[in-house]
């Protein structure tokens, strides 16, 4: 089978990859919340690349499990943590932490 507009002589190109440790460019922002209310926390994270790119989110230092409650997100720069229904035992310091090879 020939492909159309394929060059089976001419060589292969790849663009290396160079990898960067994450970076946070814009940090989750601090929230007051009503009881019962919804909490939506976003940042921005560079490289945005990076196919080992690896985002967990924590509540006082302790790794969330997402589910019904915690709702996470990360693509193309982009991070979110939703938390939904807070409550009193829901507060604390959230954060998301980055790491690549």
């Amino acid at each position: 089978m020939e492909l159309e507009g394929f060059d089976k002589n001419r060589p292969e190109v790849s663009v290396p990859f160079n990898p960067q440790p994450p970076k946070f460019t814009e940090p989750f922002q601090p929230q007051q919340l009503i009881e019962g209310q919804s909490a939506h926390f976003e940042a921005r994270l560079i490289p945005i690349d990076d196919p080992d790119l690896e985002v967990k989110f924590y509540r006082n230092g302790v790794e969330l499990k997402t589910g019904h409650k915690y709702r996470t997100f990360h693509d193309f720069g982009v991070v979110i943590l939703d938390v939904l229904y807070s409550y009193e035992e829901d507060g604390g310091v959230y954060e998301a932490r980055a790491v690549n090879k």
